[in-house]
């Protein structure tokens, strides 16, 4: 797998406090996909940027972990 992204890690983070919570319990995973993704449109940019740094220790550890790993679209 694609290491992952700051989007990535911000949607499976709300989407685990919408599950913690029982917010939007019961809609269709497109919807809250839809959800999650205009709270990161209008996201402040400090927690962005808190994401962003999260997906760049991620690349670093998931190279740790997959030495062998190599992008091929």
């Amino acid at each position: 797998p694609r290491p992952q992204n700051a989007w990535i890690l911000y949607r499976k983070d709300t989407n685990a406090r919408f599950r913690q919570t029982g917010e939007h319990e019961g809609k269709k995973s497109s919807l809250i996909s839809q959800i999650i993704a205009e709270m990161w449109e209008n996201e402040r940019d400090e927690v962005k940027k808190m994401f962003f740094v999260l997906a760049k220790w991620a690349g670093y550890v998931h190279k740790e972990v997959n030495d062998e790993y190599r992008y091929s679209p």
